[in-house]
């Protein structure tokens, strides 16, 4: 898994810009769009990365590689081996602890 593909804006794709269209005359009667120039985006500011931390998540969660997995599972029994965790128990509290991970932290894993 990429991070830095995971991070990007959904609406620019990474650019932070879009490009902005006008109707043209292609000399027939129909009117084409065609680029005109560029703006910055307005989800991202122009930044390129996606703002909302939890769509980043979300994507990040569903894209992890079986070696990503395995990472973010040692990591999860060495922080949380006091709970009792067992095979039983290990897959339905590892999800929980996943979908409560903070961007930062799961970053700082996954690097």
């Amino acid at each position: 898994m990429n991070l830095k593909e995971e991070m990007k804006c959904l609406v620019c794709k990474g650019t932070g810009e879009l490009t902005t269209m006008e109707s043209v005359y292609n000399g027939s009667d129909s009117h084409l769009q065609a680029p005109v120039g560029s703006v910055a985006c307005d989800n991202c500011g122009g930044m390129g990365l996606e703002p909302d931390e939890q769509i980043v998540l979300e994507r990040i969660v569903e894209n992890l590689s079986t070696e990503d997995e395995e990472k973010l599972q040692i990591y999860f029994m060495e922080d949380n081996g006091e709970l009792g965790i067992n095979k039983d128990n290990c897959e339905d509290l590892f999800e929980g602890w996943l979908e409560n991970m903070d961007l930062e932290e799961i970053i700082k894993i996954l690097a």
